[in-house]
């Protein structure tokens, strides 16, 4: 009898024991919500429509910030660099691109066209290819 009252408080007390409290209700919603603007962003920057893609960046840096998603702020900075660059505000996306770094130094973030960090945050990352495209340009528009 003493032993299933033993196991029964042990197995209860190692059910509620956990290494992190769970999410705030709607955080993964907002990063999810945050990443799918940066898709829509992606899909307007690929047609040219600058201003369209910027607002879509910036909606979805927002959505990070509010969720203090730091690797999705990197990201988010690095789109909205991009956008300013292509709609010619070269002193605007130089800043953007100094907040870009410096989220993805903080972060140790793997999507930034740096390269820098660790890979497996278990968020959506953009591939190799495109951080090569990203880095080439920016080059040639800050030199």
């Amino acid at each position: 009898m003493r032993a299933r009252i033993a196991t029964f408080v042990l197995a209860v007390l190692l059910a509620s024991c956990s290494s992190a409290p769970p999410a705030p209700e709607g955080v993964q919603d907002r990063s999810n919500r945050a990443a799918d603007y940066l898709k829509f962003g992606q899909k307007a920057f690929q047609q040219a429509q600058y201003d369209q893609a910027l607002a879509f960046y910036q909606i979805a840096l927002d959505l990070n910030t509010a969720v203090d998603f730091e690797p999705g702020m990197a990201v988010s900075w690095n789109s909205v660099a991009a956008a300013q660059t292509a709609l010619g505000k070269i002193a605007e996306a130089k800043e953007s691109l100094n907040q870009a770094e410096a989220m993805a130094k903080l972060t140790k973030n793997p999507t930034h066209p740096s390269g820098r960090g660790q890979q497996g945050s278990g968020r959506p990352r953009f591939g190799r290819q495109r951080q090569r495209q990203d880095s080439a340009h920016f080059a040639s528009a800050f030199p």
